[in-house]
């Protein structure tokens, strides 16, 4: 099993346990792949980039 897997999978379970959704798990996958975890602060960083609108707009779809 490739490093890269296991460092893919440790961020999507660690994003899972922090209770975002699919979307917003992949979005902070791959904007925090440096990262072997999704920080703390990830919210505010969603707040400034916009992305929590988005979502929420996907999610009434």
């Amino acid at each position: 099993m490739s490093l890269r897997f296991c460092n893919r999978s440790l961020r999507y379970a660690d994003a899972y346990a922090k209770g975002m959704n699919r979307r917003e798990a992949a979005y902070a996958t791959k904007k925090y792949r440096s990262h072997r975890s999704i920080p703390n602060d990830y919210l505010a960083d969603f707040e400034r980039s916009g992305a929590i609108e988005v979502f929420r707009s996907l999610r009434q779809l």
